[in-house]
């Protein structure tokens, strides 16, 4: 059975506007349970310049949609939904209580306590970043290690260049890119450093 067809026996239960709270309410579906896939919604609606949010579906099996869409539904008469759990937890982290308690108290709630330590800690993680003003999705990092190796490599490209178009010409002059490598350098450690941060 092939990745597609794997893919078209899968229902859409939910869109969530980052992969991060998505590879939460799949945690919350596969500790009940109930096998899940994150599929991007759209990648071309996506550039450079969301930030790395990206809006992400969730698929399960079509006789799971039902418990699916219990679990992790914005339904307000459920007062278990995920919506009420991502609120709850960040109202409680703003307010300062430890990730601890606010496990101890989803765990007095009837969550699972792996679920809820994962989240707990993902929500810290996401609300410290964003303080920052970091994006916490890693695939943005990965992207910006991308575009410093490739400018270090065009620097360097740059600079060999130059340098064999001197020799050949018997000028003892070339020009060394500097801009271009150090740019690069800076941009992948930057990368780099995100990337081992929000993975």
């Amino acid at each position: 059975m092939t990745t597609e067809d794997r893919q078209s026996e899968l229902v859409h239960v939910s869109i969530f506007a980052t992969w991060a709270e998505a590879e939460v309410a799949k945690g919350l579906l596969e500790a009940n349970g109930i096998a899940a896939a994150l599929v991007p919604q759209d990648e071309l609606l996506f550039g450079t310049g969301s930030g790395g949010r990206r809006k992400v579906r969730i698929l399960v099996r079509e006789e799971d949609v039902e418990d699916a869409r219990n679990l992790i539904g914005g339904d307000v008469q459920n007062p278990r939904s995920l919506a009420e759990i991502f609120k709850f937890t960040q109202q409680e982290l703003n307010a300062g209580q430890s990730t601890d308690g606010i496990v101890e108290e989803l765990v007095a709630q009837g969550w699972p306590e792996d679920w809820a330590r994962r989240h707990v800690a993902d929500r810290a993680r996401q609300r410290s970043a964003g303080r920052r003003g970091e994006p916490t999705d890693p695939r943005v990092y990965v992207r910006r290690m991308g575009r410093g190796f490739a400018s270090i490599l065009v620097g360097v490209l740059l600079t060999v260049a130059t340098f064999e178009m001197a020799q050949a010409a018997g000028i003892g002059m070339y020009i060394v890119w500097w801009g271009a490598i150090l740019w690069g350098l800076v941009d992948f450690i930057a990368g780099l450093v995100g990337w081992l941060r929000h993975r």
